[in-house]
């Protein structure tokens, strides 16, 4: 048999013969080998694990445990089942993890094998880690991706939110050293317009040409339920690495209100008035994303890219598939074709921020 056809070999052995679990990751490894895989060095690893907090990872046992089966042999001893006093990784870790919480996840990952595994395998390992299945809570995901990064970034992957499930954002391994730059979904709150150039239309690749620091760029994925506040909110407190929830909310809320044009008190009347009347709600509410240039859609993409949306305006990413666009097209049109002289921002009026999301 030509080695051509081993990985086709391989996959087939895994889709119809019932396997144990160690027989099972020695075809996957075997198959694996014959691809690219992340190389991430045994120290990053280490010093990876050294930060995560088990806390979150456990508090449902059954999924934790379901995801160990899926890539570690945890019934690893097969005298357990005959001999009294012979104990299994699974028995193991029922004590340490569970019960006595006395292992770290530096140990865990040490007896798992996780430090030597393959890297496709510990790829697998941080999604699942991070996957709503193990931490069905957005905000412990997140939490988990920021100290993971931390790391991963120093052998040039990320933790890249790339979808949603059932609401939940999906994670994948991706290399921070490739062409392909991060998708811009959203181009917002410019202080003055931005020059836009298109790269990839349909990779989401846009590249902001001059002064980049007068438009934000939204590049987290943008899931069924919408934008949310709470959503934008976090990212900007990861883009900013703020301490609080609190002072992420009051700079992202000044930051807003700052682009907004003078020649405009519809627009300002509105954001005001939005979170005036909704107040504590507004976190679980859909964001009311002012001066919007570019709103881009990976599900709705064409071939020649024709839903890239651009133009001045406000957007409200709400629970719809497609997002409901409110553009205040005053003074025929004023508002969303405006010269460079009209898109100077005044000074925001002293009012009080919206309600925390924390």
């Amino acid at each position: 048999m030509p080695d051509t056809e081993l990985p086709r070999v391989a996959e087939r052995v895994l889709a119809t013969m019932e396997l144990d679990a160690r027989q099972c990751n020695d075809v996957q490894d075997t198959l694996w080998a014959t691809t690219e895989q992340p190389s991430i060095p045994k120290r990053i690893r280490r010093e990876l694990a050294k930060d995560i907090d088990t806390y979150d990872l456990i508090r449902n046992e059954d999924h934790f445990t379901k995801l160990l089966d899926t890539l570690w042999v945890l019934d690893d001893n097969p005298l357990s089942a005959f001999i009294t006093g012979q104990r299994t990784l699974r028995d193991h870790i029922q004590q340490h993890v569970y019960r006595n919480m006395d292992w770290d996840a530096m140990e865990l990952f040490e007896h798992l094998g996780a430090f030597e595994a393959s890297g496709r395998r510990f790829a697998l390992f941080l999604e699942g880690l991070a996957s709503a299945d193990v931490v069905p809570d957005v905000e412990a995901q997140r939490r988990f991706v920021a100290a993971t990064n931390l790391h991963l970034d120093r052998s040039g992957y990320e933790l890249r939110e790339t979808g949603d499930d059932d609401g939940y954002p999906v994670f994948s391994l991706v290399s921070t050293r490739s062409v392909r730059r991060r998708p811009k979904y959203l181009i917002f709150a410019s202080t003055e317009k931005p020059d836009i150039r298109f790269v990839d239309a349909l990779d989401g690749d846009i590249e902001i040409l001059g002064n980049a620091d007068a438009v934000l760029s939204y590049d987290r994925h943008i899931g069924a339920d919408g934008l949310l506040w709470s959503d934008l909110q976090a990212w900007w407190r990861d883009r900013h690495n703020l301490p609080t929830d609190e002072e992420a909310k009051r700079t992202l809320y000044s930051r807003l209100l700052e682009c907004l044009p003078c020649n405009s008190p519809q627009q300002r009347n509105l954001f005001l008035g939005y979170n005036s009347v909704f107040g504590s709600r507004i976190p679980r509410l859909p964001a009311l994303v002012p001066e919007v240039w570019l709103h881009w859609d990976p599900k709705r993409s064409e071939p020649a890219g024709e839903t890239l949306s651009s133009g001045s305006g406000w957007t409200f990413f709400s629970c719809c598939q497609a997002a409901v666009e409110l553009c205040w097209k005053s003074t025929a049109n004023a508002t969303t074709r405006r010269t460079a002289d009209q898109t100077r921002p005044c000074m925001p009026p002293t009012c009080e921020p919206i309600a925390s999301s924390s």
